[in-house]
């Protein structure tokens, strides 16, 4: 748990699919080239949506950032090959393609099926603050350790396996989760329409909890060639999915330029980590010209990023 006087570092990680794994290839390059660096130790309050709350909650439990490398390699076989018949699909809220038991599946690999985010948060030290969204009521909801509160946050008594389900809901990719809050049953999905890059909603979240922000220190990893995103691999022959693509990709990338101009009063205490060239990627597959665009960007940004973890 933070000390009052303490620097407060943390780590943010955009919604983006399988792009994730381009903040496991740099935290991992750095794991390597700065001696006593350990990202599960380093950050103080570990913050993402979607794909970026499977990095942010792994981090914060204590997983090995080059176990979350080597999972992202085998992404599409691990998380996008349950698939859904087309007939079973349609029957379910948001037209889910894939079945996210496969997420459990990897949690349980690292917790008993019981353990919730208060038990990481005791006994990790850790905060954790995970971006969602109530589809059942339309608003906002926040998973989040005991340490934070505020509108939107819920309790933190949730398990983690029923939270990997929840945060990954993305629409048309992976379906809802029910869960019972505050004794309404509801359905969960990730916070990709509202937060997807989280790095302001963490910061305001942070200043309100602990106090003056000249503590704050963000290290974020954002996707912000959003654009070229291919959002349907196999179904762009469906004009519906078509329209939802452009309608998803207005509102992500609108929400993600703000949010990154809004977290800009950090000054040099704010790193934000995005590819410096266009590079197509869908969500549910890796590309090569994806991962020569990370690496490319790393070369480009290496002793600026390592000077900024450093000091």
């Amino acid at each position: 748990m933070l000390k009052v006087n303490d620097p407060i570092k943390i780590a943010s990680f955009d919604g983006g699919g399988l792009r994730g794994w381009g903040p496991s290839y740099v935290l991992s390059k750095l794991q390597d080239e700065i001696g006593d660096f350990n990202p599960s130790e380093y950050f103080d309050v570990f913050s993402g949506t979607s794909t970026g709350a499977i990095i942010a909650l792994s981090l914060a439990m204590g997983i090995d950032v080059k176990t979350l490398l080597e999972t992202y390699e085998k992404g599409k076989q691990l998380f996008f090959s349950n698939r859904y018949s087309k007939k079973d699909s349609v029957r379910i809220p948001i037209f889910p393609r894939f079945n996210n038991d496969v997420f459990v599946k990897f949690a349980l690999n690292y917790v008993d099926k019981d353990v919730t985010l208060r038990d990481i948060w005791l006994r990790r030290k850790k905060t954790i603050i995970l971006y969602a969204t109530n589809f059942t009521t339309g608003s906002p909801l926040i998973f989040a350790t005991p340490d934070i509160t505020g509108p939107y946050i819920v309790g933190s008594d949730y398990k983690i396996i029923d939270i990997f389900r929840a945060v990954v809901g993305a629409p048309s990719y992976f379906e809802l989760m029910n869960m019972k809050i505050d004794g309404k049953k509801v359905l969960i999905g990730d916070g990709g329409m509202w937060a997807n890059n989280p790095s302001s909603y963490t910061l305001k979240n942070c200043k309100e909890n602990f106090g003056d922000d000249k503590k704050l220190h963000m290290l974020s990893f954002g996707n912000e060639y959003w654009e070229d995103i291919l959002f349907y691999d196999s179904y762009n022959q469906l004009k519906l999915a078509s329209l939802t693509q452009d309608l998803v990709k207005v509102s992500t990338r609108s929400q993600m330029k703000y949010s990154s101009k809004m977290s800009n009063f950090l000054a040099d205490r704010n790193f934000r980590f995005v590819i410096k060239e266009n590079a197509e990627s869908p969500l549910d597959s890796l590309t090569d010209s994806f991962k020569e665009a990370v690496k490319k960007t790393y070369n480009i940004d290496r002793e600026e990023i390592i000077d900024f973890i450093k000091n």
